[in-house]
């Protein structure tokens, strides 16, 4: 794994060990992380890049492929009482 700030050096550092592909779950690091404008020129450098989320941001909107993520009202696994309903 790489800290955040340094993706999109990993990125457009040829070389060993060079990130080639990047899969984002539910996040949006061109915005979240430091170095953005930097890393939203990146993903132009990966083989491929996978997102899997319910909206399109400023990430997703460079990636080869968006995934649809479920929402809560999909999911068996939220902590979710109909009791008081």
């Amino acid at each position: 794994t790489y800290p955040a700030a340094l993706i999109a050096e990993e990125i457009i550092t040829p070389g060993d060990g060079q990130l080639r592909a990047l899969f984002v779950t539910a996040g949006n690091p061109v915005l979240s992380v430091p170095n953005g404008p930097m890393l939203e020129k990146a993903p132009d450098e990966l083989d491929l890049l996978v997102s899997l989320d319910l909206y399109v941001n400023e990430t997703n909107s460079h990636a080869d492929y968006v995934l649809p993520a479920t929402t809560f009202l999909e999911r068996y696994d939220v902590p979710f009482s109909f009791a008081n309903c």
